[in-house]
């Protein structure tokens, strides 16, 4: 604000702030802080003054999201959706806007605990069924499921026997030595059982030959060939394979003699 100089004053002026305070309708919003109905909406009441037109949106922010709205002349009573859980926490939001463009838009919100007594009671009769179906089935799921742990774990013992056998499989078979295949041979003809990979030649020949093969010359000859299959894989000075393929040949005119 500025005043002219007169005869006896000097022009000056007065600067002052402006504040702008906003005009909000005059209502009373109600919202519970707790609400427990059937189907999980939560009532929201509002009163206004005789004369304003005011429109009145109720949203309510929780797991899903509902809206409603309506005009407001004195008092309205508005239902929104808080909650298809047995219990939940839901923020409601309630608008206020005047249609004349006279008042200014008003906000209030508040968080509702909101009880659903339709979903929490369907929620406690399927828990009692889903006891009552699995009591009468337990000892039957029971043996599914010891049935199923044992065969796992029988294949993976199985497997693990199959994996360790073949990682053993060139030492079993003599480490590539040409006459230890021929002994492999000759064991396969005559006791079908080979050595495991726990087991040494001499061990399986005691265990295995002499109390599986009757003809003493077979089990004679059979001597021979390990010794000659153990020096080929151990010893420096390798024998000769013509002569492990004649004790062969022996051991098969034994069978026929």
């Amino acid at each position: 604000m500025c005043a002219n100089s007169t005869e006896i004053t000097l022009f000056f002026c007065i600067d002052k702030p402006v504040l702008y305070e906003p005009r909000h309708p005059r209502v009373e919003i109600i919202v519970p802080p707790m609400s427990i109905t059937l189907d999980g909406e939560v009532p929201v009441l509002i009163r206004g003054e005789p004369g304003n037109t005011l429109l009145v949106e109720v949203e309510s922010k929780g797991l899903f999201t509902s809206r409603v709205s309506s005009v407001l002349h004195t008092n309205s009573s508005l239902r929104v959706f808080g909650s298809v859980l047995p219990l939940s926490l839901a923020e409601v939001v309630v608008s206020v806007r005047d249609l004349s463009g006279y008042y200014d838009p008003y906000t209030y919100a508040e968080r509702v605990i909101v009880f659903n007594m339709i979903s929490l009671i369907l929620t406690l009769l399927l828990g009692v069924f889903s006891i009552i179906i699995l009591r009468d089935r337990e000892k039957v799921f029971l043996i599914f499921l010891k049935a199923g742990l044992r065969g796992g774990v029988e294949r993976m013992s199985k497997g693990l026997q199959d994996l360790t056998q073949d990682l053993l499989k060139p030492y079993v078979t003599g480490l590539g030595s040409a006459i230890a295949l021929i002994y492999y041979k000759l064991l396969r003809r005559v006791t079908q059982r080979l050595p495991q990979a726990y087991e040494t030649l001499r061990e399986h020949y005691s265990l295995v030959v002499e109390n599986v093969v009757g003809n003493r010359r077979i089990r004679e000859l059979a001597w021979k060939l390990l010794i000659l299959a153990e020096k080929d894989m151990y010893s420096k000075e390798k024998p000769s394979i013509e002569e492990a393929k004649e004790i062969y040949e022996r051991v098969l005119s034994e069978e026929e003699a």
